[in-house]
């Protein structure tokens, strides 16, 4: 066909309404229901149509056009900044798929899953996309990679059995082929879905093991991912200055390779842990150097994780305003990419800024907003805030609901990792809150605070703790709780 043409053809097609054109995009369409009627009456042909010469009109010399022309509008990587620079990929993915193309739509997903879809936030595109491909996948190498980062999109959406289910995949195709640092990254991701889960000495078997092979193959990247894993771990049993040694140790090898996604991360976790120890201004610090850097790099997920890190310190420190700002901020990122993971902790944490702001009504919002995700390493404090609020406002029953379902959460969590001491601070409090509406004993609730102390009393901690049972107090009858509030004196 004489191309010279096709000028006037699409306008006749536009003008009889076959066609639509976007004036701002500069593209030609059909309508859907169009397409679909078309679709068949052009032959299917064969896989291999689109190396003749001159190609048929067959679907998949079409395809292959199609897959070909999106290929060359790829933009270069220093100008992907949002979704819509990447439709030329997208779209040449449908292409690859529909021709039963996969190992070309793996190789072409591999470029934009975890440097685009992942730190965007597009978890949930990534899981359709990769789903398409399971068990079509020729390459052992592309189907490992795919079932594996198709773990790390089902982690990141909360659904994190199906998480383990796919590491567990991708770990024994590297056993199988003997491919160790293949085998030493799923064996670290299945650590980081135990740590989700609050099985935190298994997370830890694993990332030690993780470490091991890190450190046989020279993989830095690998190692600073495992010692920062391991200092999460560690300062969730209390060990806080271990927790900082680790921290320290990857920060300085994040900063050697040039990782910054990982230096954001590993000056994050600093600042959780001396938020631990009491030291909230130098916390704030470092929430404010990874958010910097998570900003710099387009992280959207971490990005919400500082802001509300941001704002509960905020907020211990009196500063209200700020506080609520950063965690409203925060909540609205993590809801725009559907990080239920991260809706969870961000609105229970808006639920106790809230609680200290006394703005009960929206703190109860918050908290329930918080509820309705299943998160198992949160699920406990999100109830626990909701028992305090409830009970704040008079709703005995609904106190109660909530405080006996956080109990229930934490013995689930304590089961697995007995040293979990936030859980038990958390348990202390709900038996504290079971003691005001329902007339419980206090004993459990004194036990368990005396518990966690054993396990962790840093400074910050323990002023949190109090914080939150004397909020609880400020019911009619807190009196009766003092015994509680002097166990962690």
């Amino acid at each position: 066909m004489d191309i010279a043409i096709l000028p006037g053809l699409l306008d006749r097609l536009v003008s009889g309404y076959f066609v639509s054109f976007n004036k701002a995009t500069n593209v030609y369409s059909l309508h859907p229901i169009d397409r679909e009627f078309c679709r068949p009456r052009v032959p299917a042909g064969a896989p291999d149509d689109g190396e003749r010469d001159p190609q048929p009109y067959t679907r998949f010399a079409l395809l292959g056009r199609a897959a070909a022309y999106h290929r060359q509008q790829r933009l270069p990587k220093e100008q992907r900044k949002r979704i819509t620079d990447l439709e030329p990929q997208l779209l040449e993915f449908e292409y690859r798929v529909e021709m039963g193309d996969y190992n070309a739509a793996a190789d072409l997903l591999r470029d934009i899953d975890f440097n685009y879809l992942h730190l965007w936030g597009y978890a949930l595109r990534a899981i359709t996309m990769h789903e398409n491909l399971q068990g079509k996948i020729t390459q052992s190498n592309l189907a490992r990679w795919s079932i594996g980062n198709l773990g790390m999109a089902y982690q990141d959406t909360g659904r994190t059995p199906e998480a383990i289910a796919s590491y567990e995949k991708a770990l024994a195709s590297a056993r199988q082929e003997k491919n160790r640092r293949a085998e030493g990254a799923w064996l670290g991701n299945l650590g980081n879905a135990y740590y989700n889960l609050g099985q935190t000495q298994t997370a830890i078997d694993y990332h030690q093991q993780s470490l091991v092979i890190a450190r046989e193959v020279g993989n830095r990247r690998g190692e600073g991912n495992d010692l920062g894993n391991l200092g999460s771990a560690y300062g969730d049993l209390g060990q806080v200055q271990t927790a900082i040694d680790y921290y320290q140790q990857a920060l300085t090898i994040a900063r050697e390779i040039g990782d910054r996604d990982s230096e954001g991360a590993w000056l994050g976790n600093l600042g959780n842990r001396y938020s631990n120890l009491g030291h909230v201004q130098t916390a704030i610090d470092y929430y404010q150097q990874a958010l910097a850097i998570h900003r710099e790099i387009g992280n959207r997920p971490s990005e919400g994780n500082n802001l509300g890190n941001l704002g509960i310190a905020q907020a211990r420190l009196g500063d209200i305003s700020g506080s609520l700002a950063n965690l409203r901020q925060a909540l609205s990122i993590v809801r725009d990419i559907q990080a239920l993971r991260f809706i969870s902790h961000k609105a229970a944490l808006l639920a106790e800024a809230l609680i200290l702001a006394g703005d009960l009504d929206r703190a109860l919002t918050a908290a329930v907003e918080a509820c309705a995700v299943d998160v198992p390493e949160n699920n406990y404090h999100a109830a626990a805030m909701r028992g305090i609020i409830e009970a704040r406002l008079g709703n005995v029953d609904s106190a109660r609901q909530s405080f006996t379902a956080a109990i229930g959460f934490a013995d689930k969590l304590l089961a697995q990792t007995p040293g979990y001491y936030a859980t038990l601070y958390a348990r202390a409090l709900s038996y504290a809150g079971l003691a005001l509406v329902a007339g419980a004993s206090l004993d459990p609730a004194i036990a368990d605070y005396r518990a966690a102390r054993d396990i962790c009393d840093a400074a910050g901690i323990l002023s949190d703790a109090r914080g939150l049972l004397e909020q609880l107090m400020r019911c009619p009858g807190g009196d009766h709780l003092v015994g509680a509030l002097a166990a962690l004196s």
